[in-house]
């Protein structure tokens, strides 16, 4: 009899390790190799016309540490000018990684902050997906970022609006195209692709002027820019 009992309660403590840890484990998930791709369609307004482009986002984990953060390789491929930018590289919290459309799924339906500020406002579901949203200022634009995770945790779709005075200036429109997270997928390659020569300019710089600036947001606003810079630079010439 006293086995019985000793039985149940390895059994339950074992059941109350599950409940408290699993969550943990689904995070790694997003170990060395992990990757989400995304399709990316830009619509600039200027004036009477308006400039569509067509961009192709890579996130990918290079490696994890300890502490439970990742490096993040964040790649932007310009379909139309068949030319990629140099890569960015940062360490990230693994639970929400900015720059990374990820968010652990024992997050799910909660507002993610980071260090205090809330960086993404959870809104409800929207066919049975989880919509977040982050609304911001830049330089006089407004910013309105909503991304619709589904159970997993992994964005699916997404929409970034920048506004000023009461005029659309851009719409982009985010859809995923490949990841290996959930399904058994490898990454794109894109033969014949060249680097493409941007601009520089300290947008942080910029940022801390104006306000303060979640970077995931500012990651967003830079595709935008670099995407404005890739057709001015590799634009043809009548």
């Amino acid at each position: 009899m006293e086995y019985k009992y000793f039985f149940i309660i390895i059994f339950f403590l074992f059941l109350s390790f599950l409940i408290l840890f699993v969550p943990s484990f689904r995070a790694l998930n997003l170990n060395k190799g992990t990757f989400l791709v995304y399709n990316e369609t830009s619509y600039i307004y200027n004036g009477e016309k308006t400039e569509i482009n067509e961009i192709i986002l890579i996130q990918k984990v290079l490696c994890n540490f300890n502490n439970g953060s990742i490096l993040l390789n964040f790649t932007i491929i310009a379909v139309n000018e068949t030319s990629y930018f140099s890569p960015s590289i940062s360490i990230q919290n693994a639970s929400h990684p900015q720059g990374m459309f990820y968010i652990c799924p024992s997050l799910l339906g909660k507002n993610i902050t980071c260090n205090g500020e809330t960086i993404l406002v959870y809104n409800g579901t929207k066919n049975g997906l989880y919509t977040y949203y982050h609304c911001s200022y830049f330089l006089g634009a407004k910013n309105i970022f909503i991304l619709y995770f589904n159970s997993s945790g992994i964005a699916l779709y997404g929409i970034d609006k920048q506004c000023q005075d009461g005029l659309i200036q851009s719409i982009t429109y985010y859809k995923l195209w490949r990841t290996n997270l959930i399904n058994n997928e490898s990454l794109p390659t894109f033969p014949g692709y060249t680097l493409a020569h941007t601009l520089t300019y300290n947008f942080s710089s910029a940022v801390q002027k104006q306000q303060k600036f979640h970077e995931i947001i500012l990651a967003i606003f830079l595709i935008g820019i670099l995407g404005i810079i890739g057709v001015l630079l590799f634009r043809k010439v009548d």
